[in-house]
């Protein structure tokens, strides 16, 4: 039985280029070329092999990792990546690594919140990782509820200096990146108190260790890692608990708002005081991002398994059995993935260029209101997504981990590592549930705001008057999904937030469905073969979560029962078609080898030799008689009894 051979006329099945495919996927033929150059990097370094990374203990992970963090920032340093260059190289390492918080929260940190003079101080130098900082928010007792951070930064206008305190066990900074054992430096958010007065959360530059030895510093009670977690356990995320400890009063962040010599706060007029989450949005939006690749990783996984995978016998030819992809069940739990991978890697795109211009307003920007408006709806968006595609894919994997049966529950299958390492992302940087309360606040706020000037939108009913009205003609689902949100917020923005909490969370993923529907229609719209199929494929995300929704549509009449007949039957129409190309759309996100590390993902389809070959790596099979037999087997084995 072939297995190579399997994927090889899986292959030959495709209705469109592939290789067209990747280049749209990353945004050009240039960009996709780009990056294989930077990919081929990681790949020549023996240092970045996983192979055994399932066989390492927790230290042995830490020193790992380490390594690869000093050969990647000496690289980036030697070649002046871009951040973009960087990226590449950093995601295709696949690791978690402890510089990861250093350069994708604590420098955007500096660049977007420090004053000129601060950023040519310290920007450089954490570029060029003469310092290493992390970004210390999360407290033991305070996660989502940022403004109930208990870190506390007193102004002592004899000494013109803050002074960092941890007042409680639950004020110390918790679950903290790279903190544990890496940094030496961090961005502090902390409570600012003047003259025995809170003005609210600020952020702060606090140097952690020595630059000489490491050793902790003056005013830092205890700092280390907090233990072992699900996954992730190549990060050092930490804990710190300040004790009076001291910095300049020059090293708070002074971008929007700085302390005078006297004590007293000056902002700069007009800015909201929510310019101090940038960094959250930015750390959300690159959340959906991830989210994108790593349900497409999964989704890549389960479907060339799938396509060399046979079970049972065929009745028509009864010496050859079917490939477990040809069985309508598996396509209705793995293609609807596969359309949502490519939703998150169009939607991501999206929210990049909305932060992107959010941030050049707030630095660039004259006009405070549009500021303000811009900064509110990109954090109630980045909210809402960073909620609904964290779940989307964490659900996603343990999905096509079960489609790969029992070898999808081994670790060499790559799904258990896969699933451990992103899920802690459904509560970091907010948790999912707490962050549907933004997105509501947000919409009933602007539904408000338009009742008041007479924009109300109205309710209508669906008019879809056949089967095929439903993939011809987009915009009837868009319609459907815009009509949830609206209804939502009607039904409920005059109610007390707290009675309708399960509402919310309800609202809040609508609105995300609505936002990653729109943006799949205007990014389909190609011409071609890939247009084809990526019209298919954007019709069977909408309709099959149409499907899944459909009460919500019945319920008040917007929809009949013959209208989600007519769905029902569309989503399965779309398995027959798309399943031709199965095999080639997940191609199309050109993972290798190194980043997918799974046997049952190899692009060759050669799995079962690879599951084999694997296996004899296990540290318990370097010897036949295993370690302990003598202690303990020898004597239940010889016993006299």
């Amino acid at each position: 039985m072939s297995t190579k051979k399997d994927l090889e006329d899986e292959r030959k099945k495709a209705s469109f280029n592939v290789q067209e495919m990747t280049y749209l996927l990353d945004g050009g033929k240039q960009k996709s070329e780009e990056k294989q150059k930077f990919k081929d990097l990681v790949h020549k370094e023996k240092a970045f092999s996983k192979r055994d990374i399932i066989f390492l203990g927790r230290s042995d992970r830490y020193k790992r990792a380490l390594e690869r963090s000093q050969i990647l920032a000496e690289t980036v340093n030697k070649m002046k990546l871009s951040d973009e260059e960087r990226t590449i190289m950093f995601e295709e390492v696949d690791e978690d690594l402890p510089l990861t918080t250093h350069y994708y929260l604590f420098v955007p940190t500096l660049e977007n919140q420090c004053s000129e003079k601060q950023a040519k101080k310290w920007v450089p130098a954490a570029r060029a990782c003469k310092i290493i900082g992390c970004y210390a928010q999360t407290e033991l007792g305070h996660g989502s509820n940022v403004r109930g951070l208990e870190t506390t930064a007193t102004y002592d206008p004899k000494t013109q200096e803050f002074v960092i305190h941890s007042p409680t066990t639950t004020s110390v900074k918790w679950w903290v990146g790279g903190l544990g054992k890496t940094s030496n430096v961090c961005v502090v958010f902390a409570q600012l108190i003047l003259d025995g007065k809170n003005q609210g959360l600020y952020s702060f530059f606090v140097p952690l260790r020595s630059l000489e030895d490491h050793s902790k510093l003056p005013g830092i009670e205890f700092i280390g890692d907090i233990g072992p977690k699900f996954g992730f356990n190549a990060m050092d995320n930490g804990c710190v608990k300040f004790n009076q400890c001291r910095i300049p009063r020059t090293n708070m962040l002074a971008r929007f708002a700085k302390v005078n010599k006297k004590g007293q706060l000056i902002q700069r007029s007009g800015v909201s005081s929510r310019v101090n989450y940038g960094t959250m949005v930015l750390m959300r939006a690159n959340f959906v991002a991830t989210a994108g690749v790593t349900l497409a990783k999964a989704c890549t996984i389960a479907t060339r398994y799938s396509a060399v995978r046979r079970q049972f016998n065929n009745s028509q030819n009864s010496h050859q059995e079917v490939q477990v992809i040809d069985y309508q069940t598996q396509q209705h739990r793995i293609f609807p993935l596969i359309a949502a991978s490519y939703a998150l890697y169009f939607v991501a795109g999206t929210m990049n260029e909305m932060y992107n211009d959010m941030m050049d307003e707030l630095k660039n920007g004259k006009d405070v209101n549009v500021m303000n408006q811009k900064l509110a709806l990109v954090h109630a968006i980045s909210s809402g997504l960073k909620s609904l595609s964290t779940n989307m894919t964490s659900d996603g994997i343990e999905e096509c981990r079960k489609c790969c049966g029992g070898h999808g529950y081994s670790q060499m299958s790559g799904l258990p590592y896969l699933y451990a390492t992103f899920v802690h992302r459904n509560t970091a940087e907010g948790d999912n549930m707490i962050l549907t309360q933004q997105v509501a606040r947000y919409l009933f706020k602007s539904f408000k705001s338009q009742a008041s000037t007479g924009q109300e939108n109205k309710i209508n009913k669906c008019n879809v008057s056949c089967e095929d009205d439903w993939v011809q003609n987009k915009e009837h689902y868009v319609s459907a999904y815009k009509h949830r949100v609206l209804r939502l917020v009607k039904e409920n923005h005059n109610k007390p937030f707290d009675e309708i909490l399960i509402d919310i969370a309800q609202l809040s993923r609508a609105h995300g469905m609505c936002v990653m529907v729109e943006s799949f229609v205007k990014n389909c719209n190609h011409q071609g073969p890939i247009g084809v199929v990526l019209q298919k494929l954007c019709n069977l995300f909408a309709l099959h979560h149409l499907e899944q929704d459909a009460a919500h549509y019945l319920e008040d009449g917007y929809m009949s029962g013959q209208q989600l007949q007519w769905i029902r039957n569309s989503v399965r129409k779309l398995l027959l078609e798309l399943r031709p190309d199965a095999v080639a759309l997940v191609d199309a996100f050109n993972f290798s080898d190194h980043y997918l590390n799974s046997a049952l993902g190899k692009y060759d389809g050669d799995v079962y030799q690879a599951l084999f070959d694997w296996i004899k790596e296990e540290p318990l099979n370097k010897s036949d008689v295993v370690d302990g037999y003598s202690q303990h087997l020898k004597p239940l084995i010889h016993s006299k009894l």
